[in-house]
């Protein structure tokens, strides 16, 4: 920009007025400035109340199976699963490896390895595919972002700058990655004020999106908490606008809020709560005690925790986005687990469909749906069902 040069010769009653016009014009422009920054959406958030008749059942077709046989797929459990360009389709599990089939479900290779260079890993958390068939995983390990290419190359590395506090969750959406911060409190019991941050390899950044939901741990806490029995755990997820869904689990009740932090809508469903019984907790604790011997602590904290368990089970237990559809599953006692399915824009029921209940929803669009669930004998496999509505 050319530097301004300053005349001393005299005005003329002509060059006054126009001189006036400038000041005007800056303030002008200052004000425009302020008005173009974004405002928070003026629009009224919706209540959607249904009912389970709302709900269309779908049926789902087996199309294929992948990794159901331990010698190609030595996985003790399928954790984390994506499809990819070309009928791709990308698993991960424990112990770690990340595996790509091809359009047939035939394995194709490895991609990258266990340990922690550049294009390894430990524990892969999130995974992701562009349309491209660049493939995006975060090693939880290693707090790292790896990238490979389309060829199974690896392309970077980039170590993370890990969350302060407690994160609950962590979502990978467009190469980004976000979690849910829960401060700590007095007691579990108190309600606390979450944020939704984006994590980078420098820094934390909070979004506009904050929540109200239970402490998960106690100030002055060090280590990761212990789950109660039967908590309703916060269920998130953020969708393509950088939008979150979020539910507090205890209740069939969603909110969907949009990346300037205002509610959208709200999803209300009025389900029959189902109680805890003597079995369950009897179940819970077999479980968490695992295979005799435990030290007499673990035994005693977990029994002190069984006394504590709530009368009634979360009515939700997942929630998921996958592009323009909204995945919910309802808690379950039986050997069946049900899931309903939004168009995510609207809110509006869009179907339901019934899988095992201890099926994983990996992957999904508006035709098909990846799980990962166990064989009787506890293989790990995983399937792609065609969705006919």
């Amino acid at each position: 920009m050319k530097a301004r040069t300053h005349s001393h010769q005299r005005l003329t009653l002509f060059q006054i007025p126009r001189l006036l016009c400038w000041p005007a014009l800056v303030v002008l422009l200052i004000a425009c400035s302020k008005d173009s920054k974004p405002q928070k959406s003026s629009a009224p958030a919706r209540e959607l109340v249904y009912t389970d008749s709302q709900f269309q059942p779908l049926s789902l077709t087996n199309v294929s199976i992948l990794c159901d046989d331990l010698q190609e797929c030595p996985f003790q459990e399928i954790r984390e699963g994506a499809a990819g360009p070309d009928g791709r389709t990308y698993l991960a599990g424990q112990p770690a490896d990340l595996i790509e089939f091809d359009s047939e479900s035939r394995r194709v290779r490895v991609i990258g390895g266990v340990g922690s260079g550049p294009g390894e890993y430990r524990l892969i958390g999130p995974i992701e595919v562009d349309e491209n068939g660049t493939l995006t995983i975060l090693d939880l390990v290693g707090f790292r972002v790896v990238t490979f290419g389309p060829d199974g190359r690896h392309l970077n590395t980039k170590l993370m700058k890990p969350p302060q506090g407690f994160p609950h969750n962590i979502r990978l959406r467009d190469g980004r990655l976000f979690t849910l911060l829960i401060p700590p409190a007095a007691s579990l019991d108190d309600t606390v004020q979450a944020r939704f941050v984006e994590i980078t390899d420098e820094t934390m950044i909070s979004t506009a999106v904050t929540v109200q939901t239970r402490a998960r741990v106690l100030a002055g806490s060090s280590g990761a908490p212990l789950n109660p029995f039967f908590a309703a755990l916060p269920l998130w997820d953020v969708d393509e606008e950088l939008g979150m869904i979020f539910s507090g689990a205890a209740d069939y009740r969603i909110d969907r809020l949009r990346a300037d932090g205002t509610l959208d809508y709200s999803i209300r469903i009025d389900v029959a709560p189902l109680p805890v019984t003597d079995a369950d907790i009897q179940a819970e604790i077999t479980a968490r005690l695992g295979k005799p011997p435990v030290p007499p602590e673990i035994r005693q904290s977990v029994i002190e925790r069984s006394k504590a368990a709530p009368t009634r089970h979360p009515a939700l237990q997942d929630i998921r986005i996958f592009g323009d559809l909204l995945f919910v599953k309802r808690t379950s006692r039986t050997d069946t687990g049900r899931w309903d399915v939004f168009e995510l824009a609207t809110g509006t029921p869009w179907g339901m469909f019934e899988l095992s209940s201890t099926a994983q929803l990996l992957d999904a669009d508006s035709t098909r749906v990846l799980i990962s669930d166990l064989t009787e004998e506890g293989v790990p496999f995983a399937v792609w069902y065609r969705i006919v509505r």
